[in-house]
Protein backbone atom coordinates (compact mmCIF):
# COMPACT_ATOMS: atom_id res chain seq x y z
CA UNK A 1 0.00 0.00 0.00
CA UNK A 2 2.60 2.30 1.37
CA UNK A 3 4.42 1.77 -2.24
CA UNK A 4 1.47 2.71 -4.29
CA UNK A 5 0.83 5.59 -2.75
CA UNK A 6 4.93 7.01 -3.35
CA UNK A 7 4.27 5.74 -7.17
CA UNK A 8 1.25 8.07 -7.22
CA UNK A 9 3.25 10.77 -5.65
CA UNK A 10 6.04 10.38 -8.02
CA UNK A 11 3.45 9.98 -11.22
CA UNK A 12 1.94 13.67 -9.95
CA UNK A 13 5.13 15.02 -9.51
CA UNK A 14 6.17 14.30 -12.74
CA UNK A 15 2.84 15.49 -14.54
CA UNK A 16 3.19 18.30 -12.59
CA UNK A 17 6.31 19.39 -13.93
CA UNK A 18 5.45 18.34 -17.58
CA UNK A 19 4.35 21.92 -18.44
CA UNK A 20 7.34 23.14 -17.18
CA UNK A 21 9.39 20.95 -19.91
CA UNK A 22 7.17 21.34 -22.69
CA UNK A 23 8.12 25.06 -22.16
CA UNK A 24 11.74 24.65 -21.58
CA UNK A 25 11.80 22.80 -24.68
CA UNK A 26 9.30 24.05 -27.01
CA UNK A 27 10.31 28.12 -26.65
CA UNK A 28 13.70 27.35 -27.88
CA UNK A 29 12.89 25.12 -30.62
CA UNK A 30 9.97 27.45 -31.61
CA UNK A 31 12.27 30.59 -31.02
CA UNK A 32 15.12 29.00 -33.50
CA UNK A 33 13.03 27.49 -35.84
CA UNK A 34 12.79 30.86 -38.18
CA UNK A 35 16.44 31.32 -37.38
CA UNK A 36 17.46 28.08 -38.47
CA UNK A 37 15.30 28.01 -41.87
CA UNK A 38 17.42 31.26 -42.60
CA UNK A 39 20.21 29.24 -42.62
CA UNK A 40 19.11 27.85 -45.99
CA UNK A 41 20.05 31.47 -48.14
CA UNK A 42 23.90 30.48 -46.75
CA UNK A 43 26.04 29.05 -49.32
CA UNK A 44 28.23 27.10 -47.20
CA UNK A 45 24.32 25.52 -45.67
CA UNK A 46 23.27 24.55 -49.10
CA UNK A 47 23.35 20.96 -48.46
CA UNK A 48 21.05 20.76 -45.49
CA UNK A 49 18.48 22.78 -47.26
CA UNK A 50 16.03 19.57 -47.30
CA UNK A 51 16.67 18.41 -44.34
CA UNK A 52 15.92 21.82 -42.96
CA UNK A 53 12.68 21.68 -44.92
CA UNK A 54 11.72 18.70 -43.30
CA UNK A 55 12.80 20.43 -39.70
CA UNK A 56 10.53 23.09 -40.23
CA UNK A 57 8.08 21.51 -41.16
CA UNK A 58 7.90 19.00 -38.19
CA UNK A 59 8.68 21.55 -35.80
CA UNK A 60 5.06 23.27 -37.19
CA UNK A 61 3.14 19.80 -36.76
CA UNK A 62 4.49 19.78 -33.53
CA UNK A 63 3.02 22.99 -32.48
CA UNK A 64 -0.14 22.76 -33.87
CA UNK A 65 -0.09 19.50 -31.72
CA UNK A 66 1.03 21.30 -28.64
CA UNK A 67 -2.15 23.49 -28.96
CA UNK A 68 -4.08 20.54 -28.42
CA UNK A 69 -2.12 19.60 -25.44
CA UNK A 70 -2.53 22.70 -23.86
CA UNK A 71 -6.43 22.36 -23.90
CA UNK A 72 -6.46 19.62 -22.55
CA UNK A 73 -9.49 17.67 -23.70
CA UNK A 74 -7.89 14.99 -24.80
CA UNK A 75 -7.63 15.79 -28.39
CA UNK A 76 -4.23 15.18 -27.83
CA UNK A 77 -0.86 13.06 -25.66
CA UNK A 78 1.34 14.89 -23.21
CA UNK A 79 3.85 11.86 -23.89
CA UNK A 80 3.65 11.67 -27.49
CA UNK A 81 4.05 15.83 -27.83
CA UNK A 82 6.98 15.46 -25.06
CA UNK A 83 8.58 12.52 -27.06
CA UNK A 84 8.60 14.88 -30.47
CA UNK A 85 9.82 17.67 -28.64
CA UNK A 86 13.07 15.62 -27.56
CA UNK A 87 13.60 14.52 -30.83
CA UNK A 88 13.10 18.23 -31.96
CA UNK A 89 15.30 19.74 -29.78
CA UNK A 90 18.51 17.05 -30.70
CA UNK A 91 18.37 18.62 -34.24
CA UNK A 92 17.94 22.47 -33.05
CA UNK A 93 21.19 21.54 -30.92
CA UNK A 94 22.36 19.81 -34.29
CA UNK A 95 22.19 23.28 -36.03
CA UNK A 96 23.44 25.05 -33.07
CA UNK A 97 26.32 23.09 -33.15
CA UNK A 98 26.76 23.64 -36.71
CA UNK A 99 26.62 26.99 -36.78
CA UNK A 100 29.13 26.96 -33.92
CA UNK A 101 32.03 24.81 -36.07
CA UNK A 102 31.24 26.74 -38.93
CA UNK A 103 32.20 30.09 -37.03
CA UNK A 104 34.95 28.50 -35.91
CA UNK A 105 35.89 27.33 -39.38
CA UNK A 106 35.07 31.02 -40.60
CA UNK A 107 37.96 32.38 -38.42
CA UNK A 108 40.39 29.92 -39.43
CA UNK A 109 40.28 30.42 -43.13
CA UNK A 110 39.34 34.31 -42.74
CA UNK A 111 35.94 34.00 -43.93
CA UNK A 112 35.01 37.40 -42.86
CA UNK A 113 31.27 37.17 -44.79
CA UNK A 114 31.23 33.93 -43.46
CA UNK A 115 31.99 35.16 -40.25
CA UNK A 116 29.27 37.81 -39.59
CA UNK A 117 26.61 35.66 -41.01
CA UNK A 118 27.34 33.05 -38.56
CA UNK A 119 27.12 35.41 -35.58
CA UNK A 120 23.99 37.72 -36.81
CA UNK A 121 22.49 34.37 -37.08
CA UNK A 122 21.09 34.51 -33.52
CA UNK A 123 21.99 30.65 -33.08
CA UNK A 124 25.60 31.70 -31.54
CA UNK A 125 26.09 31.81 -27.82
CA UNK A 126 27.76 35.67 -28.15
CA UNK A 127 28.67 35.85 -24.84
CA UNK A 128 30.72 32.43 -25.19
CA UNK A 129 32.11 33.15 -28.30
CA UNK A 130 32.46 37.21 -27.38
CA UNK A 131 36.62 37.33 -26.94
CA UNK A 132 37.29 35.55 -30.20
CA UNK A 133 34.42 37.49 -32.03
CA UNK A 134 36.12 41.02 -31.11
CA UNK A 135 39.64 39.84 -31.72
CA UNK A 136 38.65 38.64 -34.78
CA UNK A 137 37.20 41.96 -36.02
CA UNK A 138 39.86 44.05 -34.50
CA UNK A 139 42.22 42.44 -37.12
CA UNK A 140 39.80 42.83 -39.80
CA UNK A 141 38.16 45.69 -39.72
CA UNK A 142 38.39 46.78 -43.19
CA UNK A 143 36.41 43.90 -43.84
CA UNK A 144 33.50 43.87 -41.72
CA UNK A 145 30.95 46.53 -40.79
CA UNK A 146 30.42 47.36 -37.21
CA UNK A 147 26.55 46.65 -37.31
CA UNK A 148 24.49 44.02 -36.09
CA UNK A 149 25.59 41.86 -33.56
CA UNK A 150 29.00 43.09 -33.21
CA UNK A 151 27.97 46.43 -33.04
CA UNK A 152 26.42 45.21 -30.06
CA UNK A 153 29.50 43.16 -28.51
CA UNK A 154 31.53 46.48 -29.04
CA UNK A 155 28.77 48.76 -27.74
CA UNK A 156 29.06 46.57 -24.74
CA UNK A 157 32.90 46.20 -24.53
CA UNK A 158 33.05 49.99 -24.89
CA UNK A 159 30.38 50.71 -21.99
CA UNK A 160 32.73 48.29 -19.67
CA UNK A 161 35.87 49.81 -20.30
CA UNK A 162 34.10 53.19 -19.38
CA UNK A 163 33.06 51.45 -16.78
CA UNK A 164 36.65 50.67 -15.92
CA UNK A 165 38.08 54.17 -16.38
CA UNK A 166 35.21 55.93 -13.99
CA UNK A 167 35.75 53.30 -11.16
CA UNK A 168 39.59 53.63 -11.58
CA UNK A 169 39.04 56.93 -11.40
CA UNK A 170 36.95 56.86 -8.36
CA UNK A 171 39.76 54.63 -6.78
CA UNK A 172 42.28 57.17 -7.67
CA UNK A 173 40.27 59.69 -6.09
CA UNK A 174 39.79 57.97 -2.96
CA UNK A 175 43.45 57.48 -2.77
CA UNK A 176 44.35 60.79 -3.08
CA UNK A 177 41.38 62.39 -0.63
CA UNK A 178 43.50 59.72 1.85
CA UNK A 179 46.85 60.42 0.62
CA UNK A 180 45.90 64.10 1.31
CA UNK A 181 43.92 63.81 4.74
CA UNK A 182 46.98 61.49 5.68
CA UNK A 183 49.41 64.37 5.02
CA UNK A 184 46.97 66.98 6.68
CA UNK A 185 47.25 64.55 9.71
CA UNK A 186 50.87 64.30 9.52
CA UNK A 187 51.09 68.14 9.28
CA UNK A 188 48.62 68.85 12.36
CA UNK A 189 50.35 66.00 14.44
CA UNK A 190 53.97 67.76 14.19
CA UNK A 191 51.99 71.07 14.94
CA UNK A 192 50.69 69.45 17.81
CA UNK A 193 53.92 67.84 18.81
CA UNK A 194 55.97 71.86 18.34
CA UNK A 195 53.26 73.21 20.42
CA UNK A 196 53.74 70.98 23.30
CA UNK A 197 57.96 70.85 22.72
CA UNK A 198 57.23 74.89 23.58
CA UNK A 199 55.28 74.51 26.12
CA UNK A 200 57.53 71.94 27.65
CA UNK A 201 60.59 74.44 27.24
CA UNK A 202 58.53 77.07 29.02
CA UNK A 203 57.28 75.95 31.69
CA UNK A 204 61.20 74.30 32.26
CA UNK A 205 61.92 77.61 31.89
CA UNK A 206 59.58 79.35 34.18
CA UNK A 207 60.41 76.70 36.82
CA UNK A 208 64.61 77.15 36.64
CA UNK A 209 63.30 80.89 37.21
CA UNK A 210 61.63 80.12 40.12
CA UNK A 211 63.74 77.68 41.30
CA UNK A 212 66.39 80.38 41.02
CA UNK A 213 64.14 83.36 42.79
CA UNK A 214 63.92 80.80 45.71
CA UNK A 215 67.74 80.19 45.76
CA UNK A 216 68.61 83.78 45.98
CA UNK A 217 65.41 85.02 48.79
CA UNK A 218 67.05 82.02 51.00
CA UNK A 219 70.58 83.05 50.36
CA UNK A 220 69.37 86.68 51.72
CA UNK A 221 67.46 85.01 54.27
CA UNK A 222 70.80 82.82 55.76
CA UNK A 223 72.68 86.47 54.99
CA UNK A 224 70.38 88.90 57.14
CA UNK A 225 70.59 86.44 59.96
CA UNK A 226 74.54 86.05 60.72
Amino acid sequence: MKSFLVFIVFVTFLYSQTPRVFTQLGDEIYANAPKIEELKKIKEFSRYINQIDVYISEVATAKEYGKGVEKEDGSADKDIYLEDLRELIKINDFFKKLVADTFEDSIQKEKSVLFVQMIDSGLLPLSEYEEQILRYYNTHTQEIAKEGAIALLIEKQEALEQKRIAAQKAKEAVYYETKKETEQEKIERLRKTDLEKKEALRRALEEEEARKKAEIIQKQKEELAQ
